[in-house]
């Protein structure tokens, strides 16, 4: 595949440290499936492009991807509202 793309969000709980987590896990699920599980082959110098929500593992996590890609940027989309905390993390060069 030349690219792998997560939309995918957990029902909101309604904590936003919570909901963030549980994105952040989910997020992470896919990336194992073509980084560790080879459950799926991304091309060399292929994209992974995640939606998150901001808080406090975003870091941590952008620092794992970063490890598996040359290029981790993190990318708010014009028709988001200025106060949302989804935000799409933009992988290339796997």
């Amino acid at each position: 595949l030349d690219v792998v793309l997560s939309d995918m969000a957990p029902n909101p709980t309604g904590d936003n440290a919570t909901d963030h987590l549980r994105l952040i896990e989910l997020c992470r699920s896919v990336f194992r499936l073509f980084s560790d599980e080879n459950c799926i082959e991304l091309k060399r110098n292929g994209v992974f492009l995640c939606k998150i929500w901001d808080g406090a593992a975003r870091g941590d996590f952008i620092r794992e991807l970063s490890e598996r890609f040359s290029t981790v940027k993190t990318v708010k989309p014009t028709a988001c509202r200025d106060n949302s905390a989804e935000m799409y993390l933009f992988c290339r060069g796997f």
